[in-house]
This record gives C-alpha cells, structure tokens and sequence, in this order.
C-alpha cells in the first residue's frame, strides 16, 4: 500500500473486524477485498459487519456519496466457489442497494487461475481504479 500513499492515495488497510460499519457512510471510497471459507460461507471476521450492513433501519441512501470496490478471493475447486449468492457478490449487492455506487466491476479471484488469484479484468482495471481515486475530490 506503501505505492498507493507515493501516488497521493491517502489509505488505511483494516481488517474489516476492525472497521466501525456504522463510519461506512463518511468514507468517499472503499476497496473492499473479502474472501470465501469453507464451502463459500462468510468468514468470522466479517460476520458483525454484516449483520450491521443488514440492519433494517439502513435505508437506500446510507451510503450515497461512498464509491466502492469489491474483489472476491476464492477458489473454484470448491463446489460454491465465489457463486451469486456469497460474499463478494452479496456485499457487492448490498452496498449498492444502500445507495454506494461501484467505481469498477466487481472482480472475482480465483486460486486456481494460471496468473494466481487475480482475474485479468482486475489486474487491467485497478490500476484506473487507482488514478480515480488519485482524483478524488477528498485527497
């Protein structure tokens, strides 16, 4: 992250058990990098923030003026790999039904892809990602 903050990027890497959710709606850009365990379940650090993200009382503008992005770690020798209805898609989904707005599609990793983990869409499209960030009004 060191290369992001020599690029005028502001950044703070956190474990999401260590993010307040409630904060979410005064950040102007989150990268989000969430995996999969087990057979594409939610991993124990993220349950809480979840559960928050799901609150009722959250309305479709909670998170207007938050952009975002999402990448999705898995692995598709698992049965359930990175699947509609798992972490990165759902967050995804969620934080767009709560008024965020994606600045790049959603990338999906998977373990077993020559390259490693990192999907060709992504390694082409976070270095943008990173030059609109660079731009933002809030650096």
């Amino acid at each position: 992250m060191h290369w992001m903050r020599r690029r005028g990027c502001p950044v703070a890497l956190l474990s999401i058990d260590c993010f307040n959710a409630g904060s979410l709606p005064h950040e102007d850009n989150v990268i989000f990098v969430v995996s999969t365990t087990g057979q594409g379940d939610t991993p124990d650090s993220m349950k809480a923030f979840w559960k928050f993200l799901l609150q009722r009382n959250l309305n479709q503008w909670w998170l207007e003026g938050v952009h975002y992005a999402v990448f999705g770690l898995g692995d598709s020798g698992y049965q359930k790999y990175n699947g509609l209805q798992f972490v990165a898609e759902k967050l995804d989904k969620r934080l767009l039904d709560l008024g965020a707005v994606a600045i790049v599609e959603r990338g999906l990793g998977d373990d077993q892809h020559p390259s490693g983990f990192i999907l060709e869409r992504w390694r082409i499209t976070f270095p943008m990602l990173i030059k609109m960030l660079q731009r933002s009004p809030s650096n």
